[in-house]
């Protein structure tokens, strides 16, 4: 596999060891991590300037899945507080009766899972 590096200044450093330590902390890899967030930030912003395309606001656009995505990350977890235990099949349902295409549905409720099991909430598969 390709080895990266990259230029951080000085004052960067405490920031570094701060995110090592929480990526340890949740038993996750760095790198896995990093190529998580280069991977979304691709997506997000290829091609073209990285301003956000005007596109991204229009009905089924991306800012309007981030809405969604949210929506139903906040709903989610009140429910995990309230008592209630999640199920994947009840985050692949919310994403589907948002009106997402199956792949995007299936896609989005896979990054829900993952981010409630960061929030330390147990989603039963």
């Amino acid at each position: 596999m390709p080895y990266f590096s990259f230029y951080a200044p000085a004052w960067f450093k405490e920031t570094w060891r701060r995110f090592l330590e929480i990526a340890k902390r949740e038993g996750r890899n760095a790198s896995s991590i990093l190529r998580e967030f280069v991977k979304s930030y691709v997506e997000i912003h290829w091609p073209g300037n990285p301003q956000t395309r005007l596109t991204s606001f229009t009905e089924g656009g991306p800012a309007e899945k981030a809405t969604i995505e949210g929506r139903i990350r906040l709903t989610l977890k009140r429910r995990a507080e309230r008592g209630y235990e999640l199920r994947f099949k009840d985050i692949l349902q919310a994403c589907r009766a948002e009106g997402l295409r199956p792949r995007e549905a299936h896609a989005m409720a896979e990054r829900i899972y993952r981010w409630l099991k960061e929030q330390k909430i147990i989603v039963w598969r």
